[in-house]
């Protein structure tokens, strides 16, 4: 015959079962990545940066010094990612300096765009998983409670818009408006187009001031 389980030892069966099953997602959380697509994007940036910096030995930056407007775009595309910004910034002063000024800055507004919709197309469609993850977080909810919905929008595009003017990685600010619903991809085009080359006619105004 089985032994009846009292209720007493049903109870403390039920707590053990619960305390283990705390201890199991501990563990979990610990040695669990909660991000691993946004960490695979960050360490591609890096690995490119590095892979821009070992082709200027054989002399990259004067090739496509050397390619006038086309140079241009390739520098607004670079202009896009946070690593590679600083080089981006050297090559539209030397390339622009015997360009002209206005033709420059849509060239390159032209190129960081196309850099621009690859990050944001990327983050909207393969990364919708770990958006809405990261909207449930501690912070974003607190946020969320404190600022009312209407001063948070604007807030946060203000800030995301500002990212990507300056040369601070476009990479956040990008990611803030892909977690925009409303931000379709016609919309993101143009208003990147229009960020790009205000935050490059600067520099080029600068560059040429000094």
């Amino acid at each position: 015959m089985k032994q009846k389980i009292t209720p007493e030892e049903l109870l403390e069966k039920e707590k053990l079962i619960r305390q283990n099953r705390k201890k199991t997602t501990k563990e979990h959380y610990r040695y669990h990545i909660k991000y691993p697509k946004f960490l695979m994007l960050i360490l591609s940036f890096v690995a490119a940066y590095f892979l821009f910096e070992y082709l200027n030995i054989f002399g990259l930056n004067e090739f496509i010094s050397s390619l006038g407007y086309f140079g241009i775009i390739l520098a607004g595309m670079l202009f896009s990612y946070g690593f590679t910004a600083a080089p981006a910034i050297a090559l539209f002063l030397i390339i622009a300096d015997g360009q002209n000024f206005f033709v420059s800055i849509l060239m390159g507004a032209v190129g960081a765009t196309i850099g621009d919709y690859f990050i944001f197309s990327l983050i909207k469609t393969g990364f919708e998983d770990e958006l809405r993850r990261f909207e449930h977080e501690k912070i974003v909810r607190e946020i969320d409670r404190e600022i009312p919905l209407k001063i948070r929008h604007y807030l946060f595009l203000i800030f995301a818009e500002l990212m990507i003017v300056s040369p601070l990685p476009n990479e956040i600010g990008i990611s803030m408006l892909a977690m925009d619903h409303h931000m379709t991809k016609k919309k993101f085009i143009a208003l990147s187009f229009i960020l790009s080359a205000i935050g490059i006619g600067i520099i080029l105004l600068i560059g040429r001031a000094i």
